[in-house]
């Protein structure tokens, strides 16, 4: 009850939700685009051998593929992201002056959490992480 009533946390997870709904949809669309594209271009490859056919088959396997795989991935940077500058705003007012001054210091936060992140992650897997 007592992480509720924190206001950092609040914003922190606000923002974070907020961030991965935005970047999610964002990059789901952007990984179906892409997919289709790809998709369509593997496609010209055997498409004398398939009447055209294999094109438009192609096409709708890469935007099948892409689009999770950019929800995905714009999901987990806009959580990241969203929460690392919700936290930011709110736990240390003083650097938020000036908008310079807040993306400098949600720029440090975000490296910090993603070097943070990497050493538990090789740690994890028992690798060694410089």
């Amino acid at each position: 009850l007592e992480l509720a009533s924190d206001k950092a946390l609040q914003a922190s997870a606000v923002s974070a939700f907020s961030g991965a709904v935005v970047l999610g949809a964002g990059g789901g669309v952007l990984g179906l685009t892409i997919g289709m594209v790809v998709g369509g271009a593997v496609g010209l490859i055997p498409a004398v051998f398939t009447f055209g056919l294999s094109i438009p088959a192609l096409a709708i396997l890469g935007g099948v593929v892409g689009f999770p795989i950019g929800t995905v991935f714009g999901g987990a940077v806009g959580l990241v992201g969203g929460g690392v500058t919700g936290y930011t705003i709110i736990a240390k007012p003083e650097l938020t002056s000036s908008s310079l001054d807040c993306a400098k210091c949600v720029k440090e936060a975000a490296c910090t959490y993603t070097d943070y992140l990497l050493v538990r992650i090789a740690g994890g897997t028992g690798s060694t992480s410089d």
